[in-house]
């Protein structure tokens, strides 16, 4: 097999003739030794390495039958390989592949792998968990930055997959939205199976590489009784008010004790669910239709008989009655979980019939998803500091009123007391609104925010701060987490106008250059950190008065005084308007155009300067073509002329004779007619050019190997192999007989052993 160290696993090609040429290949015998079926194992029969996997010893000892469709490698072989890291580095050179592990991020094999696997069938049926876990393993691993698989599989229904090429994409969706992944996958519709952080990780390469549909792109329509959601949000009630108050303890057990990998309730997955449940309200209706609506297109409708709908409600057909497990789909959605299914008929499943369920029945119930009656009591007392909680929302408000305390602390043990104390009491709020805002309210934060919605500037962020800050260490002033994103929306949204501003300047002032220096100002405009402090939601005037602040830096126009106290985005257009200020064209459309026109009118130019040189000296060398420079800043401003275009070009060039041979022409054909070259014979020369350059590429790629003359790209080295076989030198050392295998043995390091082999 030769000496490792000496680069067998390249083969340099020279060019022994024409202009010198040398490059590097894949040597046949790395390729024969990848491609061909040679390491024996005693496990995974003769295949070629590429169809083998080395999986570390951890994952594999005890759980080999979990990878036996990826063929792993033996254990025995693993350890040595484990304890060689040349020799495994040498293998993996060759096509081993080795399962990631930690950090690692790979290429599309393993991806490919999974896809070959399930499409021959070798995943068992009782398997389907773990493989759909290695599939996702497979996605969280791929390098962003490197090819995506050959095949893919797809989710087509529950626990069935469907194996397609890219182009097989068509029609199929990328889940990178939890919630309409779940609408999805109810309708059976395809789905692209991998996690929702992984399809947000990839989504931009593959909407660009493949022609699958972002699920995120999908509208989901919930329409109650006839009503489109939203509409008859009056009928909602607490869902601690109704008889289906019972529910919240048992789902929050499931959701940390259930599911294929249960995740107990430390999480922030489960204190998100918690304080969704203290907030949730419910709406009995009559029926329920679910529209899944792509564009112009319903893709899916159905009418289940409950539904998890936006703001945090659930809502519940007539016809469910005492028949719980009607109630799960719609539960799963709640618990934003898609591995509960199982569990939650389990436990629903004894309960039918059942209005209120007694302590014991729901500890009997749970039993049959294998959760204790110790874990449920765990879960339950975490549940009833419910009226703490809720207590603790609602105290700002009533300080933020005016309300004395003491009343408000003995109403505040019982949440039915406290809700007849606040009708008394905060007539300024609805007592039922309080109540169902506090216990949505999953902080201080939110609560506020709500605060403010209801009762207008009374609740302004520093005066909520200032309650806060009174009612001492139980309460920290909060800040608006979303103030940098408020700022934003606003600049999006006066994106155009900014920019229309930014060109009246500068053409007022008849400096180009302002345009950009504008431009760049805006851009780089963020919001000042203070400004959490000051507003739940930051004012559009804010936004404009700081902008026109640092546009004054740069130049104090007279447009900006009108723009200053504008509140409303429409304002801010009626402003600009009547300064006469025009929106369209865009300039960077305009800059765009000019950017076009002259690399066109470039290449003619350079067409004809290599034409002219031709006709003058036919053994000159040709020069390449030029590079396009920036434009000048007035390119924004105003389209060019095809003078300006043509003078640009030909000062590019830099070739002062073909520029003075060119005169003031501005123009092709004027150019040809003061040259004096016919069209006819630019279109001939420029046809030669580029038949003599596609010659040129082609006679660099071809080579002789072994008496040989092929193309470098063409080489097909299985078959060279079986042509010149008989004419190979054996290689130095012991080898196998032909036809024979040799298994490799237990792993054994000698002093002055012989290299090569395996």
């Amino acid at each position: 097999m030769g000496d490792w160290p000496n680069g067998w696993e390249q083969a340099t090609v020279r060019k022994v003739g024409g202009e010198s040429s040398v490059r590097l290949i894949t040597s046949p015998l790395k390729h024969w030794l990848g491609a061909t079926a040679w390491l024996s194992d005693g496990i995974g029969g003769e295949r070629p390495l590429a169809d083998r996997w080395l999986v570390p010893i951890s994952m594999l000892r005890g759980q080999r039958e979990r990878f036996r469709h990826l063929r792993p490698l033996s254990l025995e072989l693993s350890r040595r390989l484990d304890a060689d890291a040349e020799l495994l580095g040498k293998l993996q050179s060759m096509g081993l592949n080795v399962y990631p592990t930690d950090g690692e991020r790979i290429g599309p094999e393993l991806l490919d792998a999974l896809a070959e696997a399930w499409r021959s069938e070798r995943v068992p049926l009782g398997q389907f968990d773990i493989f759909l876990g290695q599939l996702r393993h497979a996605w969280q691993h791929l390098d962003v930055g490197k090819e995506f698989p050959g095949a893919f599989l797809v989710r087509t229904a529950h626990r069935h997959f469907e194996v397609v090429d890219s182009v097989g994409l068509t029609g199929v969706y990328l889940p990178n939205d939890a919630a309409k992944e779940r609408a999805l996958r109810e309708e059976n519709k395809p789905v692209l199976e991998m996690e929702v952080a992984q399809a947000n990780r990839f989504a931009e390469a593959l909407i660009n590489a493949t022609p699958v549909r972002l699920a995120s792109g999908l509208v989901e329509r919930d329409v109650i009784d006839g009503a489109l959601w939203g509409k008859a949000a009056e009928a909602v009630r607490a869902l601690e008010e109704t008889r289906y108050r019972w529910l919240a303890e048992p789902l929050l057990a499931i959701l940390a004790h259930g599911g294929t990998n249960p995740t107990g309730h430390t999480t922030t997955a489960w204190e998100a669910a918690l304080h969704r449940l203290r907030g949730a309200g419910v709406i009995e209706c009559g029926s329920i239709v679910v529209e899944l609506i792509d564009g112009n297109e319903t893709i899916a409708k159905g009418e289940p008989a409950a539904r998890w709908l936006s703001g945090d409600v659930l809502a519940v057909t007539n016809e469910v009655g005492l028949s719980y497990e009607e109630l799960a789909p719609g539960l799963q959605a709640m618990l934003e979980r898609q591995d509960l299914l199982k569990d939650l008929l389990l436990v629903l499943g004894p309960l039918e019939g059942v209005e209120i369920p007694t302590l014991k029945e729901i500890e009997k119930a749970l039993e049959r998803a294998q959760i204790d009656a110790q874990a449920f009591a765990d879960i339950r007392s975490r549940w009833v500091g419910n009226t703490g909680l809720v207590a603790s929302r609602i105290r700002p408000v009533a300080a933020l009123l005016g309300v004395g305390s003491a009343g408000f602390e003995k109403a505040a043990a019982d949440l039915g007391r406290l809700t007849d104390w606040l009708a008394a009491n905060l007539p300024q709020w609805d007592a039922a609104a309080l109540m169902t805002a506090a216990r949505r309210s999953g902080d201080d934060y939110a609560m506020g925010m709500v605060a403010w919605r209801a009762l207008g500037d009374v609740a302004a962020l520093p005066a909520w701060n200032a309650v806060l800050d009174e009612l001492g260490a139980e309460y920290k002033p909060v800040r608006n987490r979303d103030f940098g994103e408020q700022t934003n929306a606003h600049l999006e949204g006066m994106q155009a106008l900014s920019t229309a501003i930014a060109r009246a300047v500068a053409v007022d002032s008849g400096e180009p250059e302002l345009f950009r220096t504008f431009e760049d100002a805006t851009n780089a405009f963020s919001a000042p950190d203070d400004w959490s402090m000051q507003w739940w939601k930051v004012p559009f005037k804010a936004v404009v008065d700081a902008l026109c602040d640092t546009w004054r830096e740069i130049v104090n126009s007279e447009h900006l005084a009108v723009l200053r106290g504008t509140e409303t985005l429409e304002q801010f257009r009626e402003a600009i308007e009547e300064r006469g200020i025009a929106i369209e064209p865009d300039p960077y459309e305009i800059a765009h155009a000019n950017s076009e026109r002259f690399s066109s009118v470039l290449l003619d130019v350079h067409d004809l300067h290599r034409t002219w040189l031709e006709f003058r000296d036919p053994e000159s060398r040709l020069p390449d073509p030029p590079k396009a420079p920036e434009l000048a800043a007035d390119s924004y401003l105003r389209r060019w002329n095809d003078t300006e275009f043509w003078r640009l070009a030909l000062a590019t060039l830099g070739d002062e004779r073909f520029v003075h041979a060119c005169g003031d022409a501005s123009d092709a054909q004027t150019v040809r007619d003061r040259l004096g070259l016919d069209e006819e014979a630019v279109k001939r020369k420029r046809r030669e050019r580029e038949k003599e350059e596609k010659e040129t590429a082609r006679k660099a790629k071809k080579v002789e190997i072994a008496g040989e003359s092929v193309e470098i790209d063409t080489i097909d080295y299985s078959a060279m192999l079986r042509r010149h076989e008989k004419t190979l030198n054996d290689p130095v050392g012991p080898r196998a007989s032909e036809g024979e295998f040799t298994p490799l043995g237990p792993f054994s390091r000698e002093v002055g052993g012989g290299g090569g082999g395996g």
